[in-house]
């Protein structure tokens, strides 16, 4: 219960932190009185495609913007379909949608993401991948994977986060090839 009650705060405190940058943006302060100046910040939110309760996250969602979201950054994403089905019910608000893509580095990570790790959907077919390229060639797999994901993702986002495998840059080539 801890839990739950500590994401309420959270979120809570993030709408009011959003609609208090979407004010002073406005040139309003946190009581709506009107200031000299405005500020420029960048109000972004994280939004999960694969969160188990589809519609609690799209409530979320529209919370966020509501309270003056301008752009929506999802976790990174293993497959399409949830995806999909985030970008068809975010159509309309006129939000980007950025895409984290963080390619997989071994069957033992796809595990522990998939069963893991709430909110994250590893599909069957990407765990067996993974499971057959071995420690040797697990980052390789995870790549491969993570870049036909992109191709086919692209289109329907605004941007994309990419997130380099062991934090070098260089093995983000077949994914930067993905993007054209």
């Amino acid at each position: 219960m801890l839990t739950r009650v500590d994401d309420q705060t959270s979120r809570r405190a993030f709408l009011g932190l959003a609609a208090l940058l979407a004010g002073l943006n406005a040139g309003r302060d946190s009581n709506g009185l009107g200031l000299t100046a405005r500020t420029s910040f960048c109000i972004g939110a994280r939004i999960n495609p694969a969160a188990r309760d589809h519609a609690a996250e799209l409530a979320r969602a529209h919370a966020k913007i509501k309270a003056g979201a301008q752009f929506l950054v999802c976790r990174p994403v293993y497959e399409l379909d949830a995806l999909s089905r985030l970008v068809e019910a975010l159509d309309g608000t006129g939000v980007p949608l950025l895409l984290s893509v963080a390619p997989l580095s071994s069957f033992e990570e796809a595990d522990y993401l998939a069963h893991e790790v709430p909110g994250v959907t590893i599909p069957g077919s990407t765990l067996d991948a993974m499971e057959r390229a071995g420690r040797s060639g697990g980052r390789t797999v995870g790549l491969e994977l993570a870049a036909n994901l992109l191709a086919k993702a692209r289109p329907m986002v605004s941007g994309v986060i990419l997130t380099a495998p062991g934090d070098d840059p260089a093995t983000l080539a077949p994914l930067t090839e993905a993007l054209g």
